[in-house]
This record gives C-alpha cells, structure tokens and sequence, in this order.
C-alpha cells in the first residue's frame, strides 16, 4: 500500500470530498492555509496514495468521484495504525503509554529509546509530553533509576486505553476490524454475538456505535484480566438498591452478570464482582429499553427515577422558551429523558461516549449545538458536571430530530383552492395533493367565489379550478379539477420557486435589521480572540445593545464549548438578555486563532428574547452560507458594509 497521507494532505483531502462543486487550486491553497503550489503537490501525493488520478484540475478546479474519495479517507484512517514506528511527537506519546500500560513490568527508558530510534534528549520531550497526556485520567508517570511504569487505578488504564484506539484513527470512528487488528487474540465477533444476544434477552437497544463502544471496553476487559490485572472496585452499591442510591437497577444488574456468564464460558477468562459491576454501568449507560415506543411518563419511571425527569422537563421548557423549538411530542420525551438518564449514568462514572460526528454537528448545525450548549450549562449548574463536546453534539443530535419534523411542516406552502362549482366538486383535487404533494403543500381554505378568496388570509398560493376575474397578488395556478402528473411537476416547481424567494426576501430583511453599518467592521489592528471579544462586545455596549456584563457573558459561554465552526467564529452570551438583537460583524486582517480553529470572520451575536424568533429564522439560511469555506474566503475579503450585505444575500440558494 503506498505510503499514508500528512495531516495536511488529509485536511485537503476531506475539503475536496465534501466540496459541492469543483475547488480553485488559490481557494484549496487558502482553506488548508498553505502556499498554492504546496496545494498541488497535496494534490498529487493523494493521488499517488490513490494509485489513480483520483482528482482532476480542470479550469474550473479540481474535483473527482466523491465516495472513492471519502474512501480513501477510511483507507488512510485505518493504515495510520499499523505504523510500526512512531514519527511525531503525539504518536510517540501514545506509543509510549500503550507501550507502558500493556506491559506487565516496568521498561527501561534506553531500551525504549532504541526500539523507536530516538535519542534520550527526544525521549525527555516525550516523556514530559505523555505527564501532560496521563494527567486528565488522573495517571501519573513514574520514573526510578531509568525505569518506567504508568501509576493509578485500573478503571483509569483502561479508559486511557480506549481513548488510545480512538486516537489511532484520523476519522475519529471504531468498527470491529480496528478493534480486531488491536486485539488479536480476542474474538471480537464472538464479543458482538454474545452482546446482541444478552440484550435481545432483556428487550434492549443499542444503536451500531455505541455496541461498537461496548465492544471496545469489553475487549480491553478481558485482556488485562488476562494480564492478571482486573478491577478491584465496582458500582459503589449493591444489587437492588434504589435508583436514589445507586445508578443501576435490578434488571440491569441481571443482563450484565448473563452477559459476563457468556463471556466467562467463551473466553475462559473469570469475571469477578468488580468486573460485572463496571460491565453493569457500561450497559446501563449506553443502552435503551426498546420498549421505549410504548412507555409514558408514568411508567418510565421503572427506568429513570423522578429527579432526572424533573431535569429533562427543566432542560425541555428552556428549549422551547429560548429557542422556539417544540418539543412537546410525547415520544421525543421518552426518548430525551432516556439519552439524558444515560449521560447523567456516564458523568458520575468519567466514562462519557465518544461521538465520530461531533465536528460535522457542530459546524453543520450551530443553532441546534449552540441550544444543546444551553442545556449542558443548565446541568452543570444544577448537578455540577461539567458536559463535554462530544457529548454535547449527541444532545443536539437529538433536538435535530424534533427540529427536523417542524421544518418539514413549516416548509409546505399554504394554499387556497378556488373551485367556483361547489365545495364537494374540490374533493378529487384534494385528494390528489393529499396522495401526491402532501411534503409541498398545505390547504388551509377552501373557496367558491372571487369574494371569499379576497377575504383569505396568510395564504402563498392560489390552486384555481378556473380563471379568477379580479387580480390576485398571490401566485396561481390554474388547472383542471381532475389533476394529473403533470400538474403536479408544475405545482412542485411554482412551490420550490415561492419557497426560494420566500426564504431570499426574509433573509435580507431580518440581516439588514440586525445588522446595520455601525456593526460592520474590518480591523488591521485585531490579532487575538481575546481582542477581538473585549472589542467587539465593548462596541455593542457603546451602541446601547448589550449592558456592561456582556463580555463576561460571552467569556462564560465560550468556556463552555467553542462557539468557531470551520473559520468562523460566533461568540455570544447563553441568556437571550440584550437589550436589542444584533449581529456585529468583524474582519480580521489575519486570521484569529480561536481554540483549534482559524477563524476568518466574526459574527457576534446579541440575542434579546423578544426578537429570539426572528434570530432564528436568519440563523439557519446564515449557518447554510457560511459552512462553504469558499464563501467564507469571499467575505472576508469585503471591506465594506453595503458589498457584503449584498454578497452574503446571493450566496443563499
């Protein structure tokens, strides 16, 4: 197999596969921040690490087959995990802690040296480098007379353990051939069987990642129970006890000890208390009852106790007040109080899940991150736990879910139909747009006169079964009562063009009011997010907007989580609490480093709760925009405020 692809390589790699369409050499060269020529030979080395031309220049830019792309991602991925020798200063260190925590002694520093060909000065970096790395799983790297082992307890080792195999991949995913290739001597398929057949017993759920998770812990269990080295310390609790006293529950305490009887048999290996208490809470954390289809609010209780429901209910009122998403269907509560009874589970325990989407999440759906953000302070505030990224994208991923169904209705054009020969003559026409064009169209009345039609209010479209004498405002259609095929490609386009414009004159008129040309600004000066925040929100004070405390605000929320998404960064307060909504925009001569990001363009947000709806409405088409770097790049290079409204609006599709 040729030779693995460079980070960079790889960055230029994942810009052309996910770019709609074909990418300027000058506008690669610019995302992956390096020189144009070094853009081509990246161009070149994927290709050579294809064994194809797998990308073509044309003068255009470049482009290729999209899925043979996203699959040499993969390929590229997974060949990163079977170099044998460590050659940067990160692979070296976990290298070095695998290396240390599979080992049942203590290694000689010299002999590590020679067995990855670095000198001891490039050894100290390294060492120095993995105390930083081992301090989050509270580990500690211990050094006597040239001597190295890895000091904590054996729940920490394995967590470090698992977080290593995630790292090994660049695509940030496990499936059951990585783990295979790390545990060559654990079946891990027989691991799958035993899993799906224990949880099929007991009529739960797991969704392919998180059995692919499962997996992963199990399989590092049984290794180091091999290596003599099992857990000596559980659950804090005993079976049965209630859920006030302990996360777990009877049932879930049965599941895992049959499934550790399973594995005991399969890979003659024992499973003390210890073990089937933290196989216990693994289950209990990352599965579902797949009952959950006819549970109720009352009889979820056998799954969740009363404090976390009244959690989920706090968490659910603040969506809906902050962000006008409904929430109200009873399914999605079950399934939300489920996903959050789980989280609460992996919190107390340090055991959170990783999430393989949290970048796409973050930068494809900031609205929906930004609210899950909301509710992650909501339970730091109320349990003291602290939600990180990942977990976070999996709480946005579920009010996505929600979010989705109510685009879907708010999407379909309402629509009169005008039938002049009687109400029950417009049965078959509605009937027809029932069976045909019930994702574009809504009726909301029903007319036989010309007067009645005058009289209609908030109607986009006229379906009229005859021509109407007076002028109508409102597009029209006109058709036969009985509908055809044809008729209905040409209502769908009448409907797709009123949705388009709809969406164009809606945009420019909530930006335009939201941000006007005092908020428009390009800084030769600005260098640092931190500039650029004090800058930012002490202009919004100046202009009346915000009051003095907002910095502070902003500062609160970014510790949270990141608010930059690709090379843009949107700093602002978690409470909707200005005095007027806004958007003030700055363009920073260079880019601003912000957290991991290179950021481009900010746009600061000022959320006043009685204009929430309208920042909303503008918040999605913007995000939609701004998620295409090349757009990003033609922005920020506008200098003033008039170009940029204008080319912010042609860019909406």
């Amino acid at each position: 197999m040729p030779q693995g692809l460079t980070d960079k390589e790889m960055r230029a790699l994942r810009i052309l596969a996910n770019s709609p369409r074909p990418v300027p050499a000058k506008d690669l060269a610019t995302m992956v921040e390096v020189s144009e020529r070094s853009a081509r030979s990246y161009v070149k080395a994927i290709n050579c690490a294809a064994g194809y031309e797998l990308i073509v220049g044309s003068r255009s830019g470049y482009t290729g087959n999209k899925s043979r792309m996203q699959a040499l991602l993969q390929q590229n991925g997974k060949s990163t995990t079977s170099k044998s020798i460590p050659q940067t200063g990160a692979e070296r260190c976990s290298w070095l802690i695998n290396r240390l925590l599979r080992s049942n002694e203590q290694l000689n520093v010299f002999d590590l040296c020679e067995e990855i060909f670095i000198s001891i000065s490039t050894m100290k970096t390294t060492l120095a480098k993995t105390r930083r790395r081992l301090e989050p799983f509270n580990l500690e790297l211990a050094q006597q007379d040239g001597m190295l082992e890895i000091v904590g307890t054996e729940k920490n080792k394995r967590r470090m353990l698992a977080e290593l195999l995630y790292e090994e991949t660049s695509i940030n995913f496990l499936d059951l051939e990585t783990i295979q290739r790390s545990f060559p001597d654990i079946d891990v398929a027989v691991v799958r069987e035993c899993t799906i057949k224990t949880l099929d017993a007991h009529r739960y759920f797991v969704n392919d990642y998180s059995l692919i998770n499962l997996i992963l812990h199990i399989a590092v269990a049984i290794e180091r129970m091999r290596s003599n080295r099992p857990q000596t310390s559980g659950a804090p609790d005993a079976p049965g006890t209630t859920c006030a006293q302990s996360d777990l529950r009877a049932h879930e305490y049965d599941m895992a000890n049959e499934l550790a009887d399973q594995l005991q048999q399969r890979f003659a290996v024992p499973f003390p208390s210890a073990e089937r208490d933290e196989l216990a809470l693994l289950l209990a954390s990352r599965t579902t009852p797949s009952t959950y289809e006819v549970e109720t609010r009352d009889s979820i209780g056998r799954f969740i106790d009363a404090d976390c429901l009244n959690l989920v209910d706090t968490l659910i009122k603040n969506v809906e007040a902050f962000y006008f998403i409904d929430l109200s269907e009873g399914e999605f509560f079950i399934r939300f109080a489920l996903h959050i009874k789980n989280l609460l589970v992996r919190a107390r325990h340090h055991a959170y899940a990783k999430n393989p989407l949290t970048e796409e999440i973050h930068a494809s759906c900031p609205l929906l991150y930004d609210a899950a953000v909301s509710l992650a302070g909501i339970i730091k505030q109320q349990r003291d736990i602290q939600i990180p990224d990942d977990e976070i994208a999996y709480i946005a991923f579920h009010l996505g879910s929600a979010l989705e169904a109510q685009k879907q209705l708010n999407a379909k054009i309402k629509t009169v139909l005008y039938c002049p020969l009687s109400f029950y003559a417009s049965k078959p026409l509605q009937q027809f747009i029932e069976r045909t064009l019930k994702d574009d169209i809504l009726i909301t009345d029903i007319v036989t006169t010309e007067a009645q039609l005058n009289r209609v209010d908030s109607a986009e479209l006229v379906l009229a079964t005859a021509p109407i004498n007076a002028m109508s405002e409102l597009p029209t259609y006109n058709m036969s009562i009985i509908a055809d095929t044809r008729d209905a490609e040409s209502i769908r386009a009448l409907t797709t063009r009123i949705r388009r414009d709809k969406r164009r004159h809606a945009f420019r008129q909530h930006l335009e009011a939201l941000v006007t040309p005092e908020l428009f600004e390009y800084s030769e000066s600005i260098t640092t997010r931190e500039d650029a925040i004090a800058h930012m929100s002490a202009k919004l004070e100046r202009t009346g907007y915000v009051e003095k405390e907002y910095e502070r605000e902003i500062w609160e929320r970014e510790r949270l989580s990141s608010t930059a998404f690709g090379s843009v960064a949107v700093p602002h307060a978690l409470v909707p609490r200005a005095n007027a909504s806004s958007i003030s925009i700055l363009i920073p001569r260079v880019p601003l480093t912000w957290g991991s990001a290179s950021v481009r363009l900010v746009l600061m947000l000022s959320f006043s709760i009685r204009q929430r709806a309208v920042f909303n409405e503008l918040f999605d088409p913007l995000v939609q925009i701004l998620i295409d770097e090349r757009n990003v790049v033609k922005l920020s290079q506008i200098r003033d405020y008039r170009s940029f409204i204008d080319a912010l609006c042609s860019m909406l599709n």
